[in-house]
Formats: C-alpha cells, sequence, structure tokens
C-alpha cells in the first residue's frame, strides 16, 4: 500500500451489540481508509471476548488508542 505504519497514527474502534462484535483500525485524519481487523456474528459483548479480540489483535504490541461504544456485561 505504500503507507508507513506508525503506532501512534492509528486507533482501534471496537464496536459490538448483543449479536455481533467487530473492530476496525482508525487513521487519524481520516486521510487513509478504514481497516477491519476482526468480526464475529457469533461473539458478544462480555470480558471474556473483549479479552479474546484483545489478545487476538495483539493489542499489547501495537498499545493503540481504543474508542468505541462500549457496554460491557
Amino acid at each position: 500500500m505504500g503507507i508507513s505504519y506508525n503506532i501512534s497514527e492509528w486507533r482501534l474502534f471496537i464496536d459490538s451489540s448483543k449479536r455481533s462484535l467487530e473492530a476496525v483500525l482508525l487513521f487519524n485524519g481520516n486521510q487513509v481508509a478504514s481497516v477491519p481487523v476482526g468480526h464475529s456474528v457469533q461473539m458478544d459483548e462480555n470480558y471474556n471476548n473483549m479479552e479474546y479480540l484483545l489478545t487476538a489483535l495483539k493489542y499489547k504490541d501495537h498499545n493503540w488508542k481504543i474508542c468505541g461504544d462500549l457496554k460491557v456485561i
């Protein structure tokens, strides 16, 4: 793609409902298209699934800022 990766220029957006969970990387400033990194129609919003998602995305390595509308139960 020819885009350099700088962790501070990206944020992780997590959106979920009772039926699905999805994650997208957003570029600060909207100069680059969003990058879908996770989607599941079988995971709902709870702590175990959120932990699984963040582990699968290797969040500890990237440490993106997280934004979203979370209502974890």
